[in-house]
């Protein structure tokens, strides 16, 4: 798995998988005016799931990098350095060229999946 894919599932399975996570990430998306969005699950075999989660990452970026900045400055979660280490990387941009082309990837690798 690429670093790109390996910070999306990290995101997705341990950053918003929880209850509590996804609701402060909406706070934070009904704030910046974003619809509401959550990260899925990541499926190794499910392409239409990793391409929802490219686009959710993608329309929901500055939501996602506040609720890391949120969490980094209240220090309230024990991976607070898991954090730091996502902040950083997702705001490089060859990550962000990364998830676009991912994306774009994705979205054929469906189309000749579902044929």
């Amino acid at each position: 798995m690429s670093h790109t894919g390996t910070k999306i599932h990290i995101l997705s399975t341990t950053r918003f998988s929880r209850p509590l996570k996804n609701s402060k990430l909406y706070d934070i998306q009904s704030k910046l005016g974003l619809k509401k969005g959550n990260m899925l699950r990541v499926c190794d075999t499910r392409w239409g799931c990793r391409y929802k989660n490219c686009e959710t990452m993608l329309n929901n970026f500055n939501a996602i990098v506040e609720y890391l900045e949120n969490e980094i400055i209240e220090q309230s979660d024990k991976d607070i350095a898991q954090a730091i280490d996502l902040l950083s990387s997702i705001q490089k941009c060859e990550f962000i060229i990364f998830l676009i082309i991912l994306k774009d990837l994705l979205s054929i690798m469906i189309i000749l999946s579902n044929n």
